[in-house]
């Protein structure tokens, strides 16, 4: 009779203990928040069935925590699409904690540097066809205040 109430609780207790993967989360982002980085650039990639333009690598500068410029790394052409769909650091760590919580699937690798998200995988339904990406982040270069365009 003891061991079926414990296998009966076991759940809780379990539950009760935070997931490796949320705490290797958190110690990164707290890397990455002690380095008081909020003026940037860094390359970004997404592949997703998704645009053309999403998919091909950019260099995404950020400015006060916000997106400010979005240029296409082979032609060095701003993008056509809404900057918005772009993001910054901070935000990728809000995709990487949505993916631990929700995804039926994910990975995430950490810069060993920075500690931001360097590449996301993420597939959030095992049975939906095509609802797989993967964002890729690399080559971040701080901002500093008199090297910014105000």
């Amino acid at each position: 009779m003891k061991k079926a109430v414990v296998w009966l609780l076991l759940p809780f207790f379990v539950s009760c203990y935070d997931r490796p993967d949320l705490a290797e989360l958190r110690n990164n982002r707290l890397r990455w928040e002690t380095r008081g980085i909020s003026n940037y650039t860094y390359e970004f990639q997404a592949e997703c069935f998704c645009s053309v333009e999403f998919s091909q690598r950019c260099a995404v500068r950020v400015d006060n925590d916000t997106v400010t410029s979005v240029t296409i790394v082979e032609t060095q052409l701003p993008v056509v699409e809404s900057k918005d769909r772009w993001k910054s650091i901070e935000q990728l760590f809000d995709i990487a904690q949505y993916a631990i919580e929700h995804a039926d699937r994910f990975m995430i690798t950490y810069d060993e540097t920075y500690g931001y998200p360097s590449r996301i995988e993420v597939d959030y339904y095992t049975n939906a066809v095509d609802d797989e990406i993967t964002f890729k982040a690399a080559n971040l270069i701080s901002i500093k205040k008199s090297d910014r365009k105000d």
